[in-house]
């Protein structure tokens, strides 16, 4: 297996848009070589024409590569890769006019639902992060919506300092202090401080799309009984192997069409459902009162506890088999700042297999363990094949030894976490 092939891999079954284009205009199937630096970006086509936006910064020949999600008033279309010479709205209307057909996109938006919505922001010590995501926001979101800032269990003044820099120059922004270390202690802070009937959440080390938050409020109305919506979290760069290597294994980006899942179309669904949330994308917005009602974010899962992580799935499952509905929203676009470094990856990995395991072993504990039980037989069984694809295509089996050591550790994380939790 070569170098080209060995970071190729195919997008969801779904998206039939296999077109032919000239050598240096390819659709993505996959993360570039880990050698070529890539500028990512947006191609947004609207009635005024093509603008070409940029993730993080604007483009610039310096790199190898540019990786374009191509969008219009519908949503995401597809990927492009272009070469340096050729990122230019040319391109873009060559892809457009070579697509056979769009017949499986959907035909119009949902309406906008009338409550409004926060945006929370839940960070701890990570000042530089917090500024560059708020800048982003500066550009549309932010003009909308309050930003909620959950300062989390801070050690210095350094992330106030940064929310009264944007309040100061005309931001809705404001800070609460969640003393408590926690990701689900800070989210629910951010229910309890919010007024609104909308909570996003997003994180530090993201950077909304301009129409981010409304396209994830109109996820909303794309069912009867919508309580959370999640959107696409493509790369904001791909410059390091170990960028390269996270989008990759997380294929957060892949799946281009919208969809609203619920118990009611269970056998729709050729993944374990509602057991494999990582089918439902990543960041997202709920209905503020339902996440109240189901108890909040279970306080023992989460950056910043021994778990980890898996607070974010737990509740995705939790609200599903609950009777809500999750909508999965494409046009809501977060770009994400994957880990640079091995060194980062290799944490990220194990972190997220011991909150991976943890959340499942925290289903356990509610109501329906005998459909769980069997939900989670045929997880494993479609993760071991995932795991054995990505060997195949080239990642490291240590990582893959890393992650397996995190779902080793996972419950009994949590059961410490929770004793922890009692004990006060």
């Amino acid at each position: 297996m070569n170098d080209d092939d060995r970071f190729r891999r195919s997008e969801t079954d779904k998206l039939k848009m296999i077109v032919q284009h000239k050598a240096s205009v390819s659709v993505m199937q996959g993360s570039p070589r880990i050698n070529d630096r890539t500028w990512c970006g947006l191609a947004r086509c609207d009635e005024s024409g093509i603008r070409i936006e940029g993730a993080v910064e604007p483009w610039s020949d310096s790199h190898d590569k540019a990786q374009l999600l191509v969008v219009d008033k519908l949503g995401p279309i597809g990927w492009l890769v272009l070469e340096p010479g050729d990122v230019n709205e040319k391109s873009v209307i060559n892809y457009l006019e070579s697509l056979p057909s769009r017949e499986h996109r959907r035909q119009s938006l949902p309406d906008l639902p009338k409550g409004e919505l926060t945006i929370a922001i839940c960070t701890r010590e990570r000042p530089e992060s917090l500024r560059s995501c708020l800048e982003r926001m500066r550009l549309g979101v932010a003009n909308r919506h309050e930003v909620l800032v959950v300062d989390n269990a801070p050690v210095s003044d350094q992330t106030e300092r940064v929310v009264e820099e944007f309040a100061q120059d005309g931001m809705r922004i404001r800070r609460v202090v969640e003393p408590t270390p926690g990701l689900s202690r800070a989210r629910n802070r951010a229910i309890r401080e919010a007024t609104t009937e909308f909570v996003a959440y997003t994180d530090d080390d993201c950077r909304p799309d301009i129409e981010w938050s409304t396209e994830l409020l109109r996820g909303f109305s794309s069912g009867t009984n919508v309580a959370l919506v999640t959107g696409i979290v493509p790369p904001a760069q791909i410059e390091t192997p170990a960028q390269a290597l996270f989008e990759k294994k997380l294929k957060w980006s892949t799946n281009l069409l919208p969809e609203t899942y619920s118990m009611a179309n269970r056998d729709d669904y050729s993944f374990p459902f509602p057991y494999s949330a990582g089918h439902f994308g990543c960041l997202f917005g709920v209905r503020r009162k339902v996440v109240s009602d189901l108890g909040g974010f279970d306080e023992a899962l989460g950056a910043g506890t021994r778990t980890g992580g898996g607070e974010d799935t737990e509740m995705f499952v939790r609200v599903i088999r609950s009777g809500y509905e999750l909508a999965y929203q494409p046009s809501a676009i977060v770009w994400h700042v994957h880990r640079r470094e091995d060194d980062q990856l290799r944490k990220h990995l194990y972190g997220y297999g011991k909150g991976l395991s943890a959340g499942v072993f925290s289903e356990f504990l509610q109501p329906g363990k005998i459909d769980m039980i069997g939900g989670c037989i045929r997880g494993a069984l479609n993760l071991s094949r995932e795991r054995r694809a990505e060997v195949d295509d080239g990642t490291p089996r240590h990582h893959l030894a890393l992650e397996l050591a995190g779902v080793l550790c996972g419950p009994f994380a949590y059961l410490w976490e929770r004793h922890l939790i009692k004990s006060k």
